[in-house]
């Protein structure tokens, strides 16, 4: 939907049963659920229905399994470091 270099913002649509891996990526994220059912699998289960909002820190290993098909709003903050930028010459 829109990226700058320091912010994606994505729509994301999983079949019931899909998982959605995120392997410690390198910054901070939120998942919407605008539609469907999804559990946010990491440290713990959270289960998220509509207009539900997740933070997830940098670098947190989850997976998103969707319980029945499913869209979601993905907004992920891109850190200097993660798009290869060399900050000490800013």
């Amino acid at each position: 939907i829109l990226r700058t270099e320091t912010l994606e913002l994505m729509r994301v649509i999983l079949r019931a049963g899909d998982r959605w891996p995120r392997r410690g990526a390198p910054g901070e994220m939120t998942l919407q659920l605008l539609e469907g059912a999804a559990v946010v699998e990491g440290t713990s289960e959270r289960r998220l229905e509509p207009g539900q909002l997740v933070f997830l820190p940098a670098g947190a290993q989850n997976v998103l399994r969707a319980v029945q098909d499913s869209s979601l709003l993905v907004t992920e903050h891109r850190p200097p470091e993660s798009r290869g930028d060399d900050v000490a010459d800013h």
